[in-house]
C-alpha cells in the first residue's frame, strides 16, 4: 500500500445507527495479521476502543471481521 491517492476505495466498516464518533483508525500488521484499530462512540455508553482484522492480511481490500470492543 504505498499510492493511497490513487488506491481503490473500499468501505470495510459501517457504523450501526446509535454508534457514532468513529476516529483514530490505525492500521497495524501484527504478526502475520493484519488489523485496524479505532474508537467509537455511541448507544449511551462511552467512547471505547474496537478492533477490525482482515479476513487475508495480504489483501486489505477484502473482507474483514465485525468490529470487536
Amino acid at each position: 500500500m504505498t499510492d493511497f491517492r490513487n488506491a481503490t476505495r473500499s468501505v470495510i466498516f459501517r457504523a450501526k445507527d446509535m454508534y457514532n464518533g468513529v476516529w483514530a483508525s490505525e492500521l497495524h500488521e501484527i504478526d502475520g495479521g493484519l488489523y485496524l484499530y479505532f474508537s467509537m462512540s455511541g448507544g449511551g455508553k462511552g467512547h471505547f476502543s474496537y478492533m477490525l482484522k482482515a479476513d487475508d492480511p495480504s489483501d486489505p481490500m477484502g473482507n474483514w471481521s465485525d468490529a470487536i470492543r
